[in-house]
């Protein structure tokens, strides 16, 4: 072994002797340690940022946890549990059980007390839309000073004195500026609350204005800022009308709650920071939410309340289910990309090291020849590797961590920190091993030719094994779909890598055919690139296989996302049934197909009567169907042109009798039989079900059936039953295929220039609704960045393919040219020479991506990674010729122009006039 200052030497003598190779090598190690620090930290940062986004799109209620309690149903208590003291000790024991990283701005929580039940207000004077019905009023009691939270405007704060028997209680209360201009109620203003425990009097003392109105003081219950208009809806009747508001108490009045309907309801609300949360941290946060609303937080925080059993909740915990849920749908994306990229760095790695070793041979053939150990030659070359994969390593890493956003987590960290470790030690590594391998023994002379060699059994073995472990790997893809888990990103990989493993078994039969066949033609450079060809140097499948990978989760990445666009596309047009849709239950003019045909972009419409209200006879009101009555000719031509359940328009023809020809959904065909009986708004339909299927445009969810109009104006003609002639809907076709040139405004403006209760919907505006969201959208762009880098890396596992061969190339085409070849000749040698390679990768590549695409599309549903799942349609990986195509004929391209280039120069020197000895 040799001692610490002659590896000194000797490294500082091979550095200085090799500068090129040693920069080379620095590079490769410094981008790839960059990579592998950066790259888990800004997929970590961007589902950090897509967790904040989810959270902070909610409201301030549902991102809260929430606690609610009313005493006089648990247990028999008396007043106190009303009183401030009381409040702000549960609120004591509550803070104390919200742990980070759950964590909240104390400055930013309510907490308080409540009637149970809005009392009705019998005052005169108050709005009243439906006269008989009186407006209901909400108490409220919260934390601190009123002033603490709002100016007044007029008047003065409420006083926390209650008045009168528990019959005729007196109290004070604030209303904010607009609850009074709607309410048309003023300072001084007594309000009489009625209920079964007697009748109270609120008396109006100041007006209030929010300071903060985003607070949660004020957004715990909207009724405080401004009042709100309730609708009750009975059967057979019009809708009523009455108003809801709130009025604030002070909080040592709030024992008044208890003489009012229902009694009191306390109540807690803890925004959550969601500044303070990371991706990480969700399961932990998810553990703490069931800890406080069912377990053992949930115990203890009702046991040391004064208030009694609190009952916590939150809407926090369906936000990051929804979150977790989206990210393990994007994972398999982002870890195909990563372990792609990763593949083909290490390939790189290797052939940097094979490449090293190979030009090296003989002079480390030498240094064992004068007696220099095994050991001895992994040191010098491990001493000679590390000084350069080190610091290169250490700059990458730095040059990443400066780069990074944000902080990251440490999770990511640790992982960043490993994947460099790893490109340390490989190509540290990797080179000193090889060498060792290969320089046990005596090397022979011998030529390595892939055309005549016969692979050993060891390697037939472990072949063999790799290709069964790969079809068990597919089989569980195919079988588990998404729940595979690290499978399913791995599959596209280990598919890559039994192709290379096939291919390179299959490679030299072609060869030598082509061969056979060469050797009978005149001219040589056919014959000597095809026998070149099949003298492959060692390590020569390394390139096959980074291209195989590479162009493999490119053509997989290009399916998804496809597929992805494809979804939501669907998604879209099934959500509104045509390129836009203008419904009206209560009925749309005829007019309005006039207005809206002139509109730009409007190819044409159709009108239709969609019925929410069919039933079917004798069943009840608890069965329930849409009922679509259209013109068969239109409506079959619209359902064949957007893809919604296509049917034949003579499925519908009239037919004269009274039983009405139908195309319906499974559901009704399942309950009708062969005929049945149905009612449309109460008109009765009999059914005659010619033609099934399962979507069609005028209906976006449930069962339908369709029904021609022209059947159902000839028998039902009556006063009572015109309504169903009367069009529900419009459904609108664009010029454009994809729906885009719509106005959609000027669509809206049309609509309601003739029905202002009209509701328009438009696919564009769908379509954008389920664009990327953050994590999508983030994945996406790591997805591409890594398909990039992949790239990169298997165009630079070719060009080291060419330089590991280039200088015997070069020492061949001086024989060559100096027995006369000509540069033409020269030129067309090396491209014969290299296309078979290049033929094999491209071809391999196209092939390997299909089957891989074929082999994953049973396992893998694209629903959550579209944002389609509530739609009931299947997101299918799609097979896309562009995705297979593209990546392999720009490899193609850049291989061919690297060929051409390294052709010209090595044909174009000068020929020698006589060759050397050596030669």
């Amino acid at each position: 072994m040799a001692q610490p200052r002659e590896l000194l030497g000797w490294v500082r003598v091979r550095l200085s002797a090799a500068r090129a190779t040693a920069v080379a090598l620095a590079l490769i190690v410094a981008v790839t340690s960059f990579c592998a620090v950066l790259v888990p930290r800004v997929v970590e940062d961007q589902r950090d940022r897509a967790l904040r986004h989810a959270v902070s799109g909610t409201t301030v209620l549902e991102r809260s946890v929430s606690g609610e309690a009313v005493p006089e149903q648990y247990r028999s208590v008396d007043g106190d549990f009303l009183a401030p003291r009381a409040l702000d000790e549960a609120e004591a024991a509550f803070v104390r059980r919200i742990r980070p990283p759950l964590r909240f701005d104390p400055e930013r929580v309510a907490y308080g007390a409540r009637n149970h039940a809005p009392a009705d207000v019998v005052s005169e004077g108050l709005p009243r839309p439906t006269p008989y019905l009186d407006p209901e009023l909400t108490l409220f009691a919260q934390q601190g000073e009123i002033t603490d939270f709002a100016d007044v405007v007029s008047g003065r704060p409420p006083g926390g004195r209650v008045a009168g028997g528990r019959e005729d209680r007196r109290v004070e209360a604030a209303l904010t500026e607009a609850t009074a201009r709607r309410m048309k109620v003023s300072v001084g203003d007594v309000l009489t609350l009625g209920g079964a425990q007697g009748e109270a009097r609120v008396t109006v003392t100041g007006l209030l204005r929010p300071k903060d109105r985003s607070h949660p003081y004020w957004t715990n219950n909207r009724l405080l800022t401004k009042p709100r208009l309730k609708v009750l809806t009975e059967p057979g009747s019009d809708p009523a009308y009455l108003w809801e508001f709130g009025a604030l108490l002070d909080r040592r009045a709030a024992p008044v709650l208890r003489d009012i309907r229902d009694g009191a309801v306390l109540y807690w609300h803890h925004p959550i920071d969601a500044r303070a949360l990371t991706a990480d941290q969700v399961p932990t946060a998810q553990r703490m939410l069931t800890s406080l609303t069912s377990g053992a937080d949930a115990t203890g925080l009702s046991e040391e309340s004064p208030v009694g059993d609190i009952l916590v909740s939150s809407g926090l915990g369906p936000v990051l289910t929804a979150f977790e849920r989206e990210r393990d749908a994007v994972a398999p994306l982002v870890a195909t990309a990563l372990l792609g990229v990763g593949t083909a760095a290490l390939i790189v790695l290797l052939m940097t090291a094979a490449l090293g070793v190979e030009r090296r041979r003989d002079e480390l053939s030498l240094l064992r020849a004068r007696g220099c150990s095994l050991p001895g030659l992994f040191g010098r070359l491990s001493a000679e590797n590390a000084a350069v994969t080190v610091p290169a390593a250490a700059l990458g890493s730095t040059l990443a961590l400066l780069v990074a956003p944000g902080g990251g987590s440490v999770g990511g960290a640790v992982r960043g920190a490993l994947l460099a470790l790893v490109v340390v030690l490989v190509a540290t590594f990797a080179g000193p091993l090889r060498a060792v391998a290969a320089h046990r023994t005596h090397q022979g002379t011998d030529r390595r030719d892939v055309v005549r060699a016969r692979p050993s059994r060891r390697r037939t073995v472990i072949e063999l094994t790799l290709l069964v472990l790969v079809g068990v790997a597919v089989a569980a893809v195919r079988g588990q779909g998404v729940e595979a888990g690290p499978l399913l990103a791995a599959a596209p990989v280990l598919l890559s890598l039994a192709a290379a493993v096939v291919l390179l078994r299959g490679y030299p039969l072609p060869l030598r055919l082509l061969g056979r066949a060469a050797a009978r033609r005149r001219g040589p450079v056919l014959f000597l690139g095809l026998a070149r060809a099949g003298r492959a140097p060692a390590g020569a499948g390394l390139p096959l296989l980074a291209l195989l990978v590479t162009l493999t989760v490119a053509a997989f990445g290009g399916s998804v996302l496809t597929g992805v666009a494809d979804a939501r596309d669907r998604a879209a047009l099934a959500a509104v049934g045509a390129d836009a849709r203008v419904a009206d239950a209560l009925g749309l003019p005829e007019e309005i197909k006039e207005r809206v045909d002139v509109l730009p972009g409007v190819r044409s419409s159709l009108l239709v009567h969609a019925d929410t209200r069919g039933r079917y006879a004798g069943r009840g009101s608890g069965a329930s169907l849409f009922v679509v009555i259209a013109d068969p000719e239109e409506y079959a031509e619209l359902a064949r042109r957007t893809g919604l359940g296509a049917f034949p328009a003579d499925a519908l023809r009239d037919d004269g009798g009274t039983t009405l020809p139908a195309v319906v959904s499974p559901g009704v065909a399942q309950q009708l039989g062969e005929r049945g009986g149905i009612t449309a708004s109460g008109v009765p339909l009999d059914l005659r079900p010619v033609h099934t299927i399962d979507i069609t445009p005028a209906v976006t969810s449930g069962e339908f059936a369709i029904v021609s109009a022209d059947a159902v104006s000839r028998l039902r003609a009556k006063p009572h039953e015109r309504h169903l002639q009367e069009p529900t809907m419009l459904l609108v076709t664009a010029r454009d295929a994809a729906g885009g040139g719509l106005d959609a405004g000027a669509l809206r403006a049309a609509a309601r220039e003739v029905d202002e209760d009209s509701a328009v919907t438009v696919r564009a505006e769908e379509r954008e609704r389920l664009t990327d969201s953050p994590l999508q959208a983030g994945a996406g762009d790591v997805y591409l960045a890594a398909l990039a880098a992949a790239l990169g890396y298997s165009v630079l596992a070719l060009l080291l393919s060419l330089v590991q061969t280039a200088p015997e190339r070069g020492r061949l085409l001086a024989r060559l040219r100096s027995m006369g070849l000509s540069r033409r000749q020269a030129r067309g040698l090396l491209l014969v020479e290299s296309l078979p390679q290049y033929a094999l990768a491209v071809g391999g590549g196209v092939l390997v991506s299909a089957a891989t695409v074929v082999l994953l599309r049973p396992g893998v549903d694209l629903g959550a990674l579209a944002g389609t799942t509530t739609t009931g349609l299947r997101a299918e990986l799609p097979l896309n010729a562009t995705a297979l195509a593209l990546p392999a004929l720009g490899v193609l391209a850049l291989g061919g122009l690297t060929l051409l280039i390294q052709a010209w120069l090595m044909a174009g020197r000068r020929r020698p006039t006589e060759p050397r000895t050596v030669d």
